[in-house]
């Protein structure tokens, strides 16, 4: 997004909420320099700054960013397909999705929270996996004898894990393209 929309946006929102730069600054904590520096397009804020002016408004970050995201049903569809890169590497089933949530989640509609939704589940996935080669050599180390000791179990419980975040994956890339909701499960809230 471009620093002079944003900062059109928040001159606007100031205005229609009937308040001085200086009335602003004291709302939001950020001193009157920022909050020029940020109407004239010199800064984007972020972070903490971003949920002061989101606040003060009455919105959330996202909110703020909302006029100028676009709907891009193609993205979502790479985003929540990106996911598949676990099949040629674990780790590439959360990190394909990172990088495509991280480069759109300003800049179109529904990507926040699908791609929080994605890269959560897939970094669960990835810690559910890696659960049986620890129990696996957890026993071996200590002599106990235990369904996953046995590397047929351990390749079974896989072969499951792989199965189950497939057809998740396909059913959440089919509920994207009829604009339904994704449901993944199970997953920790890494991304809040």
């Amino acid at each position: 997004m471009e620093n002079l929309e944003f900062a059109e946006r928040v001159r606007k929102l100031r205005k229609t909420k009937a308040l001085s730069q200086e009335e602003l600054a004291k709302q939001t904590g950020l001193s009157l320099r920022t909050i020029q520096r940020i109407e004239t397009g010199e800064t984007n804020p972020r972070g903490d700054s971003l949920q002061r002016i989101a606040n003060a408004f009455q919105s959330s970050k996202e909110g703020l960013f909302e006029d100028f995201q676009s709907e891009d049903k193609n993205i979502l569809n790479i985003l929540v397909l990106s996911q598949l890169g676990y099949l040629a590497f674990p780790l590439l089933g959360f990190i394909l999705p990172l990088i495509i949530w991280l480069f759109k989640k300003d800049k179109v509609k529904g990507i926040d929270s699908v791609g929080k939704s994605v890269v959560n589940f897939q970094i669960s996935w990835v810690l559910i996996l890696f659960i049986p080669y620890l129990i696996f050599v957890f026993c071996k180390i200590n002599s106990i004898h235990f369904w996953l000791t046995d590397l047929f179990s351990i390749l079974k419980f896989i072969a499951v894990g792989y199965i189950f975040n497939f057809v998740l994956t396909i059913t959440n890339w089919i509920w994207v393209m009829r604009n339904n909701r994704i449901f993944f499960a199970p997953g920790f809230k890494f991304l809040k």
